[in-house]
């Protein structure tokens, strides 16, 4: 071959991989639901909520002591619960997970399991302070905010079985440093997100940005610190982890670069496993009112794959997302608020395999 041509054919070869990096994708706004009438049953943005397989909306209304059931066209199907503390009832209700046709409703008081038609199952009382969990292997996956390991195991009828997940050891930092604090700033600091698929346990420290992988029995598989590929994302970040590794932070006002100023902390906000896949949405405080980022990362490596910027110049869109695959596609449920009527629907953005990359 002539030594230009295969300059030339070198050239071409090695482009696609110095090409390679964070897809960038802009998703606009798919369908609402309601989608076909004014009005909705949805009076504020829920810290929680969740779909089953037929595409039905469980959404807690947490001063009502209620959940409803929502389906695929807006319509009201169920109301889930009531004000009390027996079988059947609940007070505040904030977190909602489904497995295996079953809800699992957690309020200030107790975990309520009900069957996806609304019929109630069981209900047992926890002691401590969650602040999320996930469902695999028929166990309940918990943060606890309370205790060296963050992570507890317990079964259907709320009996602990193990922990795992060591705070200080994980993140590589003194907590020491904030003895004498008040709960509440060690509650933040210990935060946890928690999701799962079959085989695992995937655990994001979104103070500190960082992400582990385990299997169902505890045993850490993978860490890696996150690194989103967005510079302005990354930048932040990296100065959150500098603020808590000094021990500076303080509850809402901390001492940064011998200056007394706010530093927002929790910059990480949802946290999801689909298809093999981990997605991560960044906080509102980070994004413009019109538009949320939700990155992707390979649930393997824990990279950082690609970055959808969700956008609808008509609503204020949450960072709190569910994602679904179906026909080769993601769907993103977002709570979203109209600009205009400040009415609340789920607003539905659709990512196409294949898709378009911004320039």
């Amino acid at each position: 071959m002539d030594k230009k041509l295969k300059i030339i054919f070198f050239i071409f070869l090695i482009i696609p991989f110095f090409g390679r990096g964070v897809t960038k994708k802009k998703l606009k706004l798919f369908k609402t639901i309601p989608e076909n009438y004014k009005g909705s049953f949805f009076p504020s943005i829920p810290h929680s909520f969740a779909i089953d397989s037929k595409n039905n909306i469980y959404y807690p209304l947490n001063f009502k002591h209620k959940v409803l059931k929502v389906g695929s066209s807006g319509e009201l199907l169920a109301i889930i619960g009531k004000k009390g503390g027996g079988p059947g009832d609940l007070y505040l209700p904030f977190l909602i997970k489904i497995y295996k046709n079953k809800l699992f409703i957690l309020d200030n008081n107790a975990f309520s399991i009900f069957s996806t038609d609304g019929s109630f199952l069981r209900r047992f009382r926890y002691f401590s302070g969650i602040l999320d969990f996930t469902i695999a292997d028929n166990k309940i996956f918990a943060n606890y905010s309370i205790g060296k390991k963050v992570i507890k195991v317990m079964d259907f009828n709320g009996r602990k079985l193990y922990s795992f997940g060591d705070l200080a050891k994980i993140n590589n930092v003194d907590f020491n440093l904030y003895k004498g604090k008040d709960f509440a700033t060690f509650e933040d600091l210990s935060a946890t997100k928690i999701a799962s698929s079959l085989k695992n346990i995937f655990l994001l420290f979104p103070q500190f940005g960082v992400l582990c992988k385990y299997d169902l029995k505890g045993k850490l598989l993978n860490k890696k610190k996150i690194v989103f590929n967005n510079e302005k994302f990354d930048k932040e970040i990296e100065k959150i982890r500098s603020v808590l590794r000094e021990g500076k932070y303080k509850r809402e006002r901390i001492y940064y670069g011998g200056k007394r100023k706010g530093v927002d902390i929790w910059m990480i906000s949802s946290f999801n496993f689909c298809n093999d896949k981990i997605f991560i949405s960044i906080s509102s405080n980070f994004t413009d009112v019109n538009t949320i980022n939700i990155f992707q990362l390979n649930s393997k490596t824990l990279n950082t794959e690609a970055e959808y910027i969700l956008h609808s110049r008509k609503h204020d869109i949450s960072d709190n997302f569910i994602v679904k695959y179906k026909d080769e596609s993601f769907y993103f449920y977002v709570p979203i608020t109209d600009i205009n009527t400040n009415e609340i629907k789920i607003g539905v953005f659709k990512l196409k395999k294949g898709g378009h990359k911004l320039r």
